[in-house]
């Protein structure tokens, strides 16, 4: 049977003939001849040659709109074909049962498809993203969009293979594939394109590893797919209705589409979409009508296995981005609430003894030295020393060829061999009040070391030479030049020697030339005078691994800021705001915006590409060092108020002692504070009970409680950071 013209029985008034002029003709002659004027419009570029062939083969799968199929697309001039992935839309009545069908129900098909082909074509034309299934053209013989073909189809089957054998992705195939889809949601977004259909369905894949047992820096790429209900936003919103239930977000749902919403909407999706990554199932599965249980709120549930083998920040992604309200949801291109801001190493943090030297105060308030020696493997302790002092408390110590130099609370600096641990030389300064020493600093290549100190009333900074065993005190050289009070220094390499960065009030920096020893400059974190009380606290230099440049990262107390300067030209480069760093499930645990006391910055280092982060509520950020991007976050220490005292590197070799000035290749770091959080045994903070926030302070103050009350020297595996 022929199909009659479409519009034959109506009657078109003259003015709203060329609107229709296009629209009449689109059943016939998708059914006649797919070559017809419908798409004759579009860039020769989009449509596929009439020269070029399309071999279809399997069938890869079945939409709302159309099956999906493996093809090979062979253009003429080039050479081997190459591999597609053919989503047909309509195909003409090639076949019998079409006819059956009735004309209505063909009618309905042609237009869907036309509206399909237009619809995604407007969108896919236009982009080009790594995270973006590529477009590479519209066929019209069948009608259907080229695309380019996954080597492992879609990700749900990838999902529901590992659930039939229970078996979870690994952690940092969760995060790859979080953070890649984010970056695509976030640029449709910047084009003002609502993506409405984010499911693991619509997500392809080119590389995954599944195995627990691959390796961090293993390949994932995936790509979103499926654009048939994106939709272009306006500044006040879109509208309609579209999306896979339960993936529709609550204001969708609500209004059935009749209300306006944002691109935030995606970032709900994205919500049940971590849902599907961490379970490996779909979110309520065994509910006929979950979006009604949406709009009340409700949201399906991890099993306790589950919840035991992520971390808590993960989970506070999840809870975050399917908030009720759209407001409560991150953006895709935030750059605080981004995945890669809030993973933590809970239950995934290796703990290791380390090698350090410390000043200890012992039972009855007896002085030490604390040195902690490990294998070449960095995770066996194979020796413990302790070293008693005379009344007196170490305040700074500093590797000096292969020897320690020690300076206690009376000015005396107390040399150690760090072969044999036995003291083989003492140095006084010249000073007859009570002095604070704040760090030393060997001078590269040369045999001075370089004291910064600190008086009530303002700072020294002493010169002094390496001692000779041939040398008495008298004839030992020690310089000394006032500054004004200082409460932190580093040691800054130039083209023509070095400079001590020396931190003061007001949050101001005061630059010391090493060689003409006089200040040359004084730096300031804000073009406001910022209060007295404001101290310059944290001063690190180092030039990260891979970096031609030196940077120093300071910090003032109080606040939560911690800055990254070029140290060359002398300028604030990156500021990371600590307090923007937080846990929205887990608020006990961590600070939060509202409460940035939990922020307060007590430990800073460079250690490889990583700046390392210790705050008083006894966590640890870990961001890279250049772009201070927060990379990590993961509890070390008893979360009440209990300072990180200090993070340092661990290094394979049995001669190094922690230097803060360089930025060595360590296979990890230490981190020395009061308590500690037994991720092994307890699961992490993401899997301890909630008690209430009284009932969790009883606990941790506890006067027996040595997990909390004393001080633990902890070691954590610092490789790949970036994959967690």
């Amino acid at each position: 049977m022929d199909m009659p013209d479409l519009y034959t029985p109506f009657i078109i008034p003259h003015d709203t003939m060329q609107r229709h002029e296009e629209v009449q003709p689109v059943a016939s002659d998708l059914r006649r001849d797919p070559h017809g004027r419908v798409f004759n419009d579009l860039d020769h570029q989009v449509r596929i040659s009439n020269t070029d062939q399309i071999e279809v083969g399997t069938c890869l799968g079945e939409g709302n709109f159309g099956k999906v199929f493996e093809g090979c697309l062979f253009k003429k001039g080039e050479g081997a074909p190459q591999p597609v992935a053919l989503k047909i839309l309509f195909e003409p009545e090639n076949n019998r049962k079409s006819t059956h069908q009735g004309f209505q129900t063909r009618l309905e098909a042609a237009c869907t498809a036309y509206l399909t082909a237009r619809q995604e074509v407007s969108i896919l034309e236009g982009l080009s993203h790594p995270h973006i299934v590529p477009f590479m053209g519209l066929a019209l013989r069948p009608l259907s969009l080229v695309l380019g073909l996954a080597p492992h189809g879609a990700l749900d089957s990838v999902l529901k293979r590992l659930h039939g054998a229970g078996t979870y992705l690994p952690l940092f195939v969760i995060r790859q594939i979080i953070l890649q889809v984010a970056k695509a949601l976030a640029y449709l977004h910047s084009y003002n394109i609502i993506y409405r259909d984010l499911k693991s369905e619509n997500v392809l894949v080119w590389d995954l590893p599944s195995s627990s047992d691959a390796k961090p820096d293993a390949r994932v790429n995936i790509k979103i797919a499926d654009y048939g209900i994106s939709r272009t936003v306006l500044p006040t919103g879109a509208k309609g209705f579209g999306g896979t239930p339960p993936f529709i977000a609550p204001e969708i749902l609500r209004f059935a589409g009749k209300g306006t919403y944002t691109e935030k909407v995606d970032i709900f999706s994205l919500g049940m979409f971590i849902f599907e990554l961490l379970t490996c199932r779909m979110p309520f599965a065994e509910m006929n009508n979950p979006s009604s249980l949406v709009c009340q709120g409700g949201r399906p549930s991890l099993t306790t296995q589950e919840v035991q083998c992520y971390p808590t920040c993960l989970l506070d992604l999840l809870s975050v981005c399917w908030s009720q309200e759209p407001g409560d949801r991150p953006s895709a291109a935030d750059e605080n609430p981004e995945p890669s801001n809030s993973f933590s190493l809970d239950h995934f943090t290796h703990i290791r003894p380390a090698q350090v030297w410390l000043s200890s105060c012992t039972a009855g308030s007896t002085n030490a030295l604390e040195i902690l020696s490990f294998g070449p493997s960095c995770d066996t302790v194979i020796d413990h020393k302790t070293l008693l002092l005379r009344a007196v408390s170490i305040t700074a110590l500093c590797v000096v060829g292969n020897s320690v130099w020690c300076a206690d609370t009376n000015g005396v600096i107390h040399i150690y061999s760090i072969n044999t641990l036995t003291l083989i030389n003492q140095l006084q300064l010249p000073v007859q009040a009570c002095v604070s020493v704040l760090s030393l600093h060997q001078l590269p290549g040369k045999e001075t070391v370089m004291v910064v100190a600190s008086l009530t009333d303002c700072g020294i900074i002493f010169c002094c030479q390496q001692p000779h065993l041939e040398l008495t005190d008298s004839e030992i050289g020690i310089e000394q030049f006032r500054v004004f009070r200082c409460y932190c220094s580093s040691l800054v390499p130039t083209d023509d020697g070095c400079e001590l960065w020396l931190g003061q009030g007001s949050g101001s920096i005061l630059i010391w030339n090493v060689t003409s020893q006089t200040s040359t400059n004084c730096l300031y974190h804000s073009l406001d005078p910022l209060p007295k009380s404001t101290c310059c606290f944290f001063l690190v230099a180092a030039k990260p691994l891979g970096s031609q440049h030196t940077f120093v990262w300071s910090y003032n107390f109080p606040g939560t800021v911690v800055y990254c300067w070029n140290a060359s030209r002398r300028c604030i480069v990156e500021r990371l705001d600590c307090s923007t760093i937080y846990s929205t499930v887990d608020s006990t645990i961590l600070g939060s915006p509202q409460n940035p006391e939990g922020s307060q910055v007590t430990a800073l280092n460079i250690i490889d590409q990583y700046l390392y982060i210790g705050n008083t509520k006894g966590r640890i950020i870990v961001a890279d060092a250049i772009t201070l991007q927060p990379l990590c976050l993961f509890p070390a220490h008893s979360p009440r108020d209990f300072y990180i005292k200090c993070i340092l590197s661990i290094s394979s070799r049995q001669d190094l002692v922690f230097e803060a000035d360089q930025a060595a290749r360590s296979k990890g770091i230490v981190s020395v504070g009061r308590g500690y959080v037994d991720l092994l045994n307890n699961g992490g903070a993401g899997v301890r009970k909630r008690e209430s926030l009284a009932e969790q302070e009883r606990i941790q103050s506890r006067p027996g409680d040595g997990m909390v009350n004393h001080t633990y020297v902890l070691s954590w595996s610092a490789e790949n950071w970036e994959y967690y």
